[in-house]
């Protein structure tokens, strides 16, 4: 039997390459991850020059050099594991072939390992008795093969602030403690909410952690509220008395009630306390509104407390002051010292108040000399009395919490249109019995420019009389084929803000006459239409006379024709290619009625 023993064995060694080899630690141990280890691997023979390591699956590899003491080449090198639940690999090379080694236990939390903790505790008010929270062991997992090995050791905690875990005490949710799977937990005598716990790899710093699993806790919550809220709002003048109350208060039979209003607008007594009031056992509070601006109320808190731990709860209080407003009523009026401005309060104060209109000494309000008012909730008229400076308008309240005031509006002198005015209208009489089609422009002069608002007007000629305003625009040409239809005169005006930032307008200025031609009560909407606009080289005019010829005429800007045909069709295609860049007017006119329409090329 010796010999066939003594053969089995040189084949064994031939078929495993002819050398004995070890890996120390062994492949089959539990390692950290995120962390480097020292290996060592032995073989028997010489193997200086083909022995080496190389990194594999989730693993990072450095060696050096292999030594000989005979009988065996040894070689030392670390690994560092990754942070992954599944198998790692190294290879290690000798004899001219590779060999693969695979770890599969590699201490790396799976995202699917969480405790099985209760469902919840149950703690009265006051009740500080500690109590054992545990749970089953939570093995280590290799999502490789999905097999589990040994028991991940370390648990993190999440307990209520002032609640221990050991000996450690709480200060939030977010003070994590370090625990196993069996802990003392000691509740403070108030708090509630949940214990929170997830397995946690202590191997290394910032390693992946489990989810977190909750026990919530079963506590009547101490919770400060006035009538039933925990939000309420104080408007300004409102007097009544309020009872702030704990919500489970009178079960807190260890605990006294701090009040946290100390110079808070609150009166406590009849007085606003300087320093913080106990009222013993006792839950609950009546303050009364100071009404005072200087000390508005405030947040009212209270803190809970049995000499070892404390609660604080609070209810937000939003003292709500009025707000009073001014802004000017458009179009301005046309007289340029005047303007109609309109006042406004919200969040009006609890009981009696006055409000009353102020506007700069010397100017008038609702055509009086006097620049004051009454408020009356209706807009007033105010005038420039003096040509010098700017008058300035505001709306002042008073009331029991004190003087409340309005933002500021301001208005100048009346502007000055400039020397230049008249010289720019292209069309300052149109021809009788025809409607106007051109564009009315001019230069604003010195104290207003073509960036400014323009105003315009036409006389109302029927029984109503008097101006009436047909465009608000910032442009300084008028295009007018859509004016009423009644004949009447044309008037400009500009406004400007100054560099003072005071609002001003020119005088009324008179520009020209029209006299459009009408069928009916009013001229009928005709539909036309032109696209694309702005052109860039044709476009096309869409307009339907039934049949009928039509002319249809390009102007430029100065009115001057570029191009007139006659038609019936529908539709028609215009070639602007030879024009050059600018304003011009698309002229159509059946005989009885012209339309035109601006395009810009």
């Amino acid at each position: 039997m010796k010999p066939i023993i003594f053969l089995g064995a040189i084949f064994l060694l031939a078929f495993l390459g002819g050398s004995a080899q070890s890996l120390s630690p062994a492949e089959t141990n539990e390692f950290c991850a995120s962390v480097t280890l020292n290996f060592s691997f032995s073989i028997s023979g010489d193997h200086r020059s083909d022995l080496s390591v190389s990194s594999g699956s989730y693993t990072t590899v450095s060696s050096t050099a292999p030594t000989y003491s005979s009988p065996t080449t040894t070689m030392a090198f670390t690994i560092f594991f990754t942070d992954v639940a599944y198998d790692h690999t190294i290879t290690i090379n000798y004899s001219g072939s590779p060999h693969t080694y695979t770890f599969s236990k590699i201490k790396s939390i799976a995202t699917d390992r969480a405790p099985s903790v209760p469902s919840s505790v149950t703690k009265g008010i006051c009740n500080t008795t500690p109590f054992t929270y545990s749970f089953a062991a939570v093995p280590w997992k290799n999502q490789t093969v999905n097999t589990t090995f040994g028991a991940i050791p370390d648990f993190r905690y999440s307990v209520p602030q002032g609640w221990k875990v050991g000996s450690h005490t709480s200060t939030g949710p977010t003070d994590y403690v370090i625990g196993t799977n069996s802990e003392t937990i000691t509740p403070d005598a108030f708090s509630g909410g949940y214990i929170a716990v997830q397995a946690y790899n202590t191997c290394a710093a910032s390693l992946a952690a489990g989810i977190f699993q909750s026990t919530s806790i079963s506590r009547p919550q101490l919770i400060l509220k006035e009538g039933g809220n925990t939000t309420i709002n104080v408007s300004c003048g409102d007097a009544t008395a309020r009872t702030f109350t704990v919500d489970n208060g009178s079960s807190a039979t260890c605990a006294t009630f701090t009040w946290n209003i100390a110079n808070k607008g609150w009166l406590y007594g009849g007085s606003i306390p300087s320093s913080a009031v106990s009222t013993g056992s006792t839950p609950s509070i009546t303050l009364t509104p100071s009404n005072s601006t200087a000390t508005p109320v405030q947040d009212v808190s209270v803190t809970i407390s049995d000499g070892t731990s404390s609660l604080t709860s609070t209810v937000t209080v939003h003292f709500i002051v009025p707000t009073l407003g001014v802004a000017y009523v458009l179009p301005y009026d046309l007289d340029c010292n005047k303007r109609t401005i309109n006042g406004s309060v919200t969040n009006a104060p609890s009981g009696s108040y006055s409000v009353a209109w102020n506007t700069t000494s010397g100017d008038y309000i609702d055509g009086t000399t006097s620049s004051t008012a009454t408020f009356t909730g209706s807009p007033v008229s105010v005038t420039k009395n003096s040509s010098t400076g700017n008058n300035d308008t505001k709306l002042t309240m008073t009331a029991g919490c004190g003087t409340i005031e309005s933002n500021i509006i301001s208005f100048s002198s009346c502007l000055n249109w400039g020397s230049n005015f008249s010289s720019f209208f292209p069309y300052t009489a149109p021809a009788s019995h025809e409607p106007i089609y051109c564009t009315i422009s001019f230069d604003g002069g010195s104290d207003v420019d073509y960036a400014d608002p323009y105003e315009w007007y036409v006389d109302r000629l029927d029984s109503g009389g008097g101006l009436i305003q047909i465009f608000s625009i910032n442009e300084y040409w008028l295009d007018t084929y859509n004016w009423p239809c009644n004949s009447g005169d044309v008037y400009v005006r500009a406004i400007a803000t100054t560099s003072g930032g005071a609002k001003g307008s020119t005088a009324l200025t008179y520009v020209g006459h029209y006299e459009p031609i009408c069928y009916g009560a009013q001229m009928a909407a005709i539909p036309i239409n032109v696209h694309p606009n702005p052109i860039s080289d044709k476009t096309t005019v869409e307009f339907s006379n039934k049949g009928i010829a039509y002319t249809i005429m390009v102007t430029d800007f100065s009115g001057n024709p570029k191009l007139k045909f006659k038609t019936k069709n529908d539709k028609n295609i215009i070639d602007f290619s030879n024009f050059s860049k600018g304003k011009y007017f698309i002229v159509i006119d059946t005989g009885k009625k012209k339309i035109s329409r601006q395009v810009i090329k």
